[in-house]
């Protein structure tokens, strides 16, 4: 996968993969991490793989700093990363950045701990499993949260990743919205006045079509923006807006295909050699399917 659609997000300071708020994972995410740092045990070695902006880490060393200290974490990805000052200032961590986790740059048997949050699932697994397998110690215990193909994320990110398809051709929403802001920065009145009626009926075709999705999407607040400040400078912020709506497409893309089935799942890592201990999908509190937890030990 290419890492520069995820390098720009990492770099604008997310800290998890959802793209909604620049805050840590909480709710159910966060209690089932805490139970699980509950088992690691003092100076184990901890491999965080996709580990984005050092998610598990902070949650990590919220949860315990005093044990969060006395182990030894590497954290790795392929995307560029902005990590968090705190965590970048703890001397047992460090960061890996541009590497792929199909190909791991570590001795066979090297760490205590595996984990990974909505990370592993975008690899090719028949390669990174392998990987993993190498570097992890016997009996050494893994912990994966990862998409599923059941959760209401990916039937969202689905749902928007079609919508955007739409918006973004040729001759759709986007480029009307474009050659309207053109012609009224050249003043040219009557195509000014044909592409505002075309605008206003692709808006109403988006809102019967995909209505609260749209809405949320804000981009009737963008319209606004620009046409109260309208000038040649638009022009180049219709484009800088666009080039981050197709990244922004591409990692929907890469969610939705990333997305796994739990039975599929635990068997790729069953048949290469590590042993299911526990699975189970994790749930909201209006009982949405979020995530597939999964458990295993070499």
């Amino acid at each position: 996968m290419d890492s520069t659609i995820w390098s720009k997000y990492w770099k604008d300071a997310h800290i998890n993969c959802f793209g909604d708020e620049k805050e840590n994972y909480s709710g159910t995410l966060k209690s089932n991490w805490y139970d699980f740092f509950h088992k690691i045990q003092p100076n184990n070695s901890i491999l965080d793989l996709c580990c984005g902006n050092g998610s598990l880490e902070s949650l990590f060393k919220e949860y315990n700093e005093s044990l969060y200290k006395s182990t030894k974490i590497v954290g790795v990805d392929y995307a560029d990363l902005l990590i968090p000052e705190d965590i970048k200032a703890d001397k047992n961590v460090s960061f890996k950045i541009g590497t792929n986790i199909e190909k791991l740059p570590f001795e066979d048997n090297s760490f205590d701990v595996l984990i990974s949050n909505f990370g592993v699932e975008y690899s090719n697994l028949e390669d990174s499993i392998s990987e993993m397998i190498r570097v992890l110690k016997p009996l050494g215990r893994v912990q994966f949260i990862s998409h599923v193909k059941e959760s209401r994320l990916i039937a969202k990110s689905n749902e928007i990743q079609h919508m955007l398809d739409e918006f973004l051709s040729e001759s759709s929403l986007f480029h009307t919205f474009q050659l309207l802001v053109k012609n009224l920065i050249v003043e040219d009145k009557n195509s000014s006045e044909h592409y505002r009626n075309l605008l206003n009926e692709w808006l109403n075709i988006f809102v019967n079509k995909y209505g609260e999705i749209f809405l949320e999407f804000g981009f009737i607040d963008f319209i606004r923006h620009i046409l109260s400040n309208l000038n040649p400078k638009a022009l180049e912020a219709m484009s800088l807006y666009e080039k981050d709506i197709i990244l922004y497409n591409q990692r929907l893309v890469a969610m939705v295909s990333s997305a796994v089935i739990e039975e599929e799942f635990l068997q790729k890592f069953s048949k290469i050699g590590l042993k299911s201990i526990r699975s189970k999908i994790i749930k909201d509190f209006y009982n949405n399917s979020i995530a597939l937890m999964s458990d295993f030990v070499k």
